[in-house]
């Protein structure tokens, strides 16, 4: 790497930084079609994240007080930014992993829905969040 570049990569760093731009703590998902992610770029993985038509604080708790209402979710990890649940299918009893990472700067929630096991999950993921982001729009908050 040159001089030039290692400068450029500095002032890169250094421009995230003081933009309060954070990294996501979502991994990204298999190449298996089990997974969604807001953060994808692949077709099969790419799902827009939830974006807050008023307050991005109320649509965040709504999420968490969608979560607790609906037996097939428990939150398994809170805290300001991020919240992780659990999703049991209500057929196979397969227990799914659900994301949600507040990101106030772009005033979106990002989300991440994915399958533990197997090759496909027939849309369950997707549905599963596209059904949330039809809650939260239906709140007009």
């Amino acid at each position: 790497m040159t001089a030039n570049q290692l400068i450029q990569l500095s002032i890169i760093s250094l421009l995230l930084s003081v933009s309060g731009a954070q990294a996501s703590q979502f991994s990204a998902c298999p190449e298996t079609n089990n997974c969604v992610n807001s953060d994808s770029q692949t077709e099969i993985h790419k799902i827009d994240p939830i974006h807050a038509n008023g307050s991005l604080e109320a649509s965040w708790e709504s999420i968490i007080a969608y979560l607790k209402k609906e037996s097939s979710f428990k939150i398994v990890e809170q805290s300001d930014n991020y919240l992780k649940a659990e999703a049991t299918t209500s057929i196979l009893r397969f227990t799914d992993d659900v994301e949600f990472e507040k990101r106030s700067q772009e005033h979106i929630i990002a989300v991440r829905s994915a399958s533990r096991i197997g090759q496909m999950d027939f849309g369950t993921n997707r549905k599963r969040i596209e059904a949330l982001k039809a809650h939260i729009a239906a709140l007009k908050l």
